[in-house]
């Protein structure tokens, strides 16, 4: 790849331009962990043992979620792509509301010593919205714009 075609538009250097906070998020994240983890050892082989599980359990529930939210991305693509630019407005709406509303709680009880339970004790929960007497769409629609 010649030089002049890395510095125009749409090369690697745009690319990384475009990357590089997802990168700097991700490995943020990655070195939290991995700092956690060296306390936890220090702590204790069942501290860490229990945190790799409780960790792997927890983004097993957060990639649902993550991957439902996701597929917008897909959708205002194709309609950006397809020049549809009034159905871009639908399908960000219909990822959107579901991240604030799907609140997932895990739980951990030690049934027997040594061995931890995890137990899912909301998933999907909107009592958060009812308490305020919000209303709960089940599609991601709502007829009321926001009064503040």
């Amino acid at each position: 790849m010649s030089e002049s075609r890395t510095l125009k538009h749409g090369g690697i250097w745009e690319l990384l331009r475009i990357a590089m906070p997802l990168i700097m998020a991700s490995s943020s994240h990655a070195m939290r962990l991995f700092s956690d983890r060296i306390m936890l050892a220090q702590l204790s082989s069942e501290a860490l043992a229990a945190s790799l599980s409780a960790g792997l359990m927890s983004f097993m529930f957060m990639s649902f979620f993550l991957g439902v939210v996701n597929y917008t991305s897909t959708f205002v693509a194709q309609y950006t792509g397809a020049k549809r630019p009034h159905q871009v407005g639908p399908a960000v709406w219909q990822g959107f509301f579901l991240a604030p509303t799907s609140v997932t709680v895990l739980g951990t009880e030690e049934r027997t010593p040594g061995e931890a339970y995890f137990r899912c004790q909301m998933m999907g929960d909107t009592s958060h919205l009812l308490l305020h007497n919000e209303p709960v769409s089940v599609y991601g629609y709502f007829t009321d714009p926001f009064q503040g």
